[in-house]
């Protein structure tokens, strides 16, 4: 049996190192001091003042949306397209009627007497009568199934459809205050495309908003050439200026009007031409007014 007598401790207590049973009985002051070093290896220590805790670290801002190439692309041609139909954004709003909630049809309407005097114009029942024809597929592409009050989608499509049935290739520019020119999407954007600018004050908190018609006024109002050549070229008198004039529709100058006055104008106007009068017998007498 091998033994281990501790040269530090009683010379008495020995140790068989082949049998745990035999070893010593620790002394009491032993053992505190055991217990004493255990609480203090277990145990964090113990400071008068804690130090401050580490800051959090600080949060990542949100990416903000950046518009894909596209999407500039499409505003700049839209920003040049609006130029081009207003130089110098000279412009200003038609009075247009609330009757029975269809003044994106009004709107429309005086837009194409303003913009494209000498082409075929709508009238009112007419675009009422294609937009009853589509109402199945607006129900189904965008979910609506209205019969007034209608959003710029809608106002799109119809004055679409009505130009393709007369050999026109029409498309809606969108105007709302406080914001740039947009061009609505279009199914036929490479071909030769004719532009219809209308504006909507922004008013969503009524719905839709109101749509009005727009039309230019100044030194170039009484300027426009017939046809296909409103959209540019000396001879129309209007200058393609997009490439010189940055669009702001909140600078736009925008004259006092008599309200009054172009109201009951553009109803006798609306009142005519869904008697269907002749447009251009109409155009020269509202120019000589």
């Amino acid at each position: 049996m091998l033994s281990y007598s501790n040269p530090r401790s009683n010379p008495s207590e020995e140790v068989d190192l082949g049998n745990p049973d035999s070893a010593p009985t620790p002394s009491l002051t032993q053992r505190h001091s055991r217990n004493n070093n255990c609480a203090k290896s277990s145990l964090p220590a113990q400071t008068e003042s804690s130090a401050p805790p580490s800051p959090s670290p600080p949060t990542t801002p949100p990416i903000p949306h950046v518009p894909s190439a596209e999407a500039l692309l499409r505003l700049e041609a839209a920003a040049a397209e609006f130029s081009r139909c207003f130089p110098a954004g000279r412009w200003r709003i038609i009075e247009t009627s609330t009757e029975g909630l269809l003044c994106g049809w009004h709107a429309v309407m005086l837009s194409m007497w303003a913009q494209w005097p000498t082409l075929p114009q709508p009238s009112r029942d007419d675009l009422i009568a294609i937009f009853q024809r589509q109402s199945v597929e607006f129900a189904l592409v965008f979910g609506m199934e209205n019969t007034d009050n209608f959003s710029v989608d809608q106002v799109a499509a119809v004055l679409y459809a009505w130009g393709r049935e007369r050999g026109l290739n029409l498309r809606l520019g969108y105007l709302e205050d406080g914001a740039t020119p947009l061009l609505v999407s279009h199914p036929h954007e490479d071909e030769d495309v004719r532009v219809v600018w209308v504006h909507n004050d922004g008013n969503w908190d009524g719905g839709i908003g109101h749509f009005s018609g727009i039309m230019s006024w100044g030194e170039e109002e009484g300027r426009e050439s017939e046809g296909e050549e409103l959209q540019g070229g000396e001879e129309s008198g209007i200058v393609d200026t997009s490439e010189e004039t940055q669009i702001d529709p909140q600078a736009c100058e925008k004259p006092v009007v008599d309200v009054e006055a172009w109201k009951e104008r553009c109803i006798r106007l609306l009142e005519r031409m869904d008697n269907g009068e002749d447009i251009f017998k109409m155009k020269t007498e509202e120019t000589k007014d």
